[in-house]
C-alpha cells in the first residue's frame, strides 16, 4: 500500500455535485507541498464520505512529484483527512446545528481533538487570517472552534470578495485537511495567497 500525503485544494463544486460527476474533477495545478515543484496527477482512487447523513461515493485524484517521487491524495476542501465526515457536515455538528446526523460520541471525540488542537488553529489561523485583513486582533485565543472559523472567513472575505469557499470548507483548505487530526500540519496552505475558487472541471 502507497501511503498518500494530503494536499487540499479549493473545490467550486457542492459534495454531491462532486460525487456525481461523470469524471472525477480535476483539480487545478498544484506544488509539491515537499519540494514545491508541480505536481503530474497520478490517477484516482475510491472514498467514501458522509455529508449530512447521507454516504457518497467519490473518486480522489493523486498527484506524484517526478523530481521528489512523493505522491499526495488531491483532496477536494471538503474532504476532511482520515475522517468520513465532510467538513460542513463535522462543522455543522461541533456548532451544536440543530438536525445533526452525527452521533453524539462521535461530536465528543471531535470536541476533544479541537481543543487538543487549539493552540496550533489559534496560531495557524491567526496568521492566515492577519494576512488577509491586516488586523492582529482578528484572532484570539478566547475564541472556540466557531469563532475562529467566523473570523477566518471574514478575514478572507474582506480581500477576496465572492466565491470563497464556505467557512468550515475554509478552515479545512487552510489546514490541508487536518484540523481534527492528531497533529495539525505546520504548513498553512491560505497564509500569503488567497484561496480562489477552482477553474471548471
Amino acid at each position: 500500500m502507497i501511503w498518500l500525503m494530503a494536499v487540499t485544494w479549493p473545490c467550486h463544486l457542492d459534495v454531491e455535485d462532486y460525487a456525481g460527476a461523470g469524471q472525477t474533477p480535476f483539480p487545478p495545478r498544484l506544488a509539491c507541498p515537499d519540494c514545491a515543484l508541480p505536481l503530474a496527477l497520478d490517477g484516482s482512487y475510491p472514498r467514501v464520505v458522509r455529508h449530512h447523513g447521507h454516504l457518497l461515493r467519490l473518486r480522489i485524484r493523486r498527484g506524484r512529484c517526478g523530481p521528489c517521487g512523493a505522491s499526495h491524495a488531491l483532496l477536494p476542501d471538503f474532504v476532511v483527512a482520515h475522517r468520513p465526515d465532510t467538513a460542513e457536515t463535522s462543522g455543522a455538528a461541533l456548532a451544536g446545528a440543530p438536525g445533526s446526523s452525527v452521533p453524539a460520541s462521535t461530536v465528543a471525540g471531535w470536541r476533544r481533538r479541537a481543543l487538543a488542537n487549539h493552540a496550533a488553529l489559534v496560531a495557524g489561523v491567526g496568521a492566515a487570517a492577519v494576512t488577509w485583513s491586516d488586523d492582529a486582533h482578528v484572532v484570539g485565543a478566547d475564541l472556540d472552534l466557531a469563532g475562529l472559523v467566523m473570523a477566518l472567513w471574514s478575514s478572507a472575505r474582506w480581500r477576496t470578495g465572492p466565491g470563497l469557499p464556505r467557512p468550515w470548507r475554509l478552515l479545512n483548505l487552510v489546514t490541508g485537511a487536518s484540523w481534527l487530526a492528531t497533529r495539525v500540519k505546520s504548513f498553512w496552505t491560505g497564509v500569503g495567497r488567497v484561496p480562489v475558487p477552482a477553474g471548471d472541471p
